[in-house]
């Protein structure tokens, strides 16, 4: 009879521990597959699946998947102003009250434009990836 009231007591743990919160986990993988470009300490990155990672380094340098892209003097100063911007963005995300958030979310001015359509036109590696400008991180 205790082997039989231990196993209902294991069986109703696990029960119990399969019926988590699954709309909670769904919102937060669908928040995490969503494209998105994240202003990190020493790059910005642009992330859209299945596309790979695209870094804008501080001195204009850009990187896809580890891989350096060539670009001229033109491409490098606009990919600089992007740094800048989204840098200075993310720092005054950064010091207001987002203690609680691991990655929270930017909110630019609307009459600052981060991501120009001169870029795009300068930089064709950013072509599949306007869909990201729209949701702006700042990560710790």
């Amino acid at each position: 009879m205790k082997k039989l009231l231990l196993i209902l007591i294991a069986l109703s743990t696990l029960l119990l521990a399969a019926c988590g919160d699954r709309e909670a986990y769904r919102a937060h993988r669908a928040e995490r597959n969503k494209p998105r470009v994240v202003a990190m300490e020493h790059s910005v990155m642009l992330m859209r699946r299945p596309y790979p990672q695209i870094h804008i380094l501080a001195d204009g340098n850009l990187r896809i998947d580890d891989i350096g892209i060539p670009t001229d003097e033109h491409q490098r100063t606009l990919l600089r102003e992007v740094f800048v911007k989204m840098q200075i963005l993310r720092q005054n995300t950064l010091t207001s009250d987002t203690t609680q958030a691991r990655a929270p979310k930017i909110q630019a001015p609307a009459n600052l434009v981060i991501f120009p359509p001169e870029l795009i036109a300068a930089v064709p590696e950013l072509r599949d990836y306007t869909e990201c400008f729209d949701n702006l991180v700042a990560e710790r």
